[in-house]
């Protein structure tokens, strides 16, 4: 029975929706009363809820959430977890400063939670700016001083720079380069701050400048390939960029992002025979990415060939029914072509 709740959690933490995940929740609380992880998990719930919960009053659940954090304690006080239930539930109360030196606490021991950085940078930025950088310079201190990789250093060097500049990111990244001088992680941050916040043809430049050495050194890493090809796109340099993305796919075959670069770069050339190819291929790899579905239909709905686009939506969806980008590509082309009870009894195929 316990095995068969665990099974249930995890699907409905795929997406179900959150009362049901908390009603199970309470259910096996209830059964376990001493189940640390499952009182921490429902108190997690609870403080992250949108809006109210079914059958609680307001009042009602501040006390829930009062009892639970002091079983959580109780059942584990030296608990990680509890240190992030503490920031929640100060941020819940309207408690920034507090909230914030809790999330400092917490990512201090688990520095690479990126879920919880993005909860608190998000808090963050809505305080003054002197406690945004006091907060910045704490994470970072974490990340620094973590062992292993610096995973996280492109998501916050991305962060630093939309929050307060890419000079003020440059020297961050300067001083975690010096810092850490062979982490990987590092100069893939550095280069996509220049990428992805770029100021210019110089930016873009100096970030091929540093990701070419970089893969020669780990030809492995395929987040720097990716990089490097963004790279080229942005320069205009479309041979070299068809050769780096075409390199990545021959690498990872289901990605899909380089896969839907490559066609939009074919495309931009009029090589409309040649996309479709490519897209070809990745629907055999992976047929259930619906991005391909819907980019080829929109090829050979261009190329004149409706019946073959509509008839490989309509085998995409028969093999994913819930995939909503595929029924909508399906319906705007029946609409297109005039078969709108068509079109009306697959928007409510959906529906059920």
């Amino acid at each position: 029975l316990e095995e068969l709740e665990e099974l249930l959690f995890d699907c409905l933490r795929a997406g179900r929706p959150h009362e049901e995940l908390i009603e199970a929740l309470r259910t096996r609380c209830t059964r376990c009363p001493d189940d640390a992880r499952m009182h921490r998990e429902l108190a997690r719930q609870l403080l992250t809820v949108r809006g109210p919960v079914e059958g609680l009053e307001g009042t009602e659940v501040t006390e829930e959430l009062e009892r639970l954090l002091e079983t959580c304690h109780r059942l584990g006080p030296d608990a990680v977890d509890n240190l992030l239930l503490e920031a929640l539930d100060q941020q819940r109360r309207g408690a920034s400063s507090a909230a914030l030196g809790r999330y400092l606490d917490y990512l201090g021991k688990r520095p690479r939670d990126v879920v919880a950085l993005e909860h608190a940078w998000n808090l963050a930025g809505n305080t003054a700016l002197e406690e945004q950088r006091a907060f910045a310079d704490g994470v970072e201190q974490a990340l620094l001083h973590a062992k292993g990789r610096m995973t996280q250093a492109r998501g916050l060097a991305l962060l630093w720079a939309e929050r307060f500049g890419i000079a003020g990111a440059e020297a961050r990244l300067l001083a975690w380069r010096e810092a850490r001088p062979g982490d990987i992680d590092v100069v893939e941050a550095q280069a996509d701050v220049w990428i992805e916040r770029t100021r210019g043809l110089g930016d873009l430049q100096q970030a091929v400048e540093l990701l070419e050495p970089a893969i020669r050194a780990h030809p492995s890493r395929l987040g720097l390939r990716q990089s490097l090809a963004g790279a080229y796109v942005a320069l205009g340099e479309t041979d070299r960029a068809e050769v780096a993305l075409r390199d990545l796919l021959d690498r990872r075959p289901r990605d899909a992002y380089a896969r839907s670069r490559l066609v939009s770069l074919l495309i931009g050339r009029g090589n409309h025979d040649e996309a479709l190819a490519v897209l070809d291929e990745g629907v055999r790899i992976d047929p259930t990415q619906p991005s391909f579905h819907v980019r080829r239909a929109e090829l050979l709905w261009e190329a004149g060939r409706r019946d073959e686009a509509l008839e490989g939506l309509r085998g995409a969806l028969a093999r994913s029914p819930r995939a909503g980008p595929l029924r909508k590509a399906a319906i705007d082309r029946l609409h297109e072509t005039g078969q709108h009870e068509a079109a009306l009894e697959l928007a409510e195929e959906g529906v059920e």
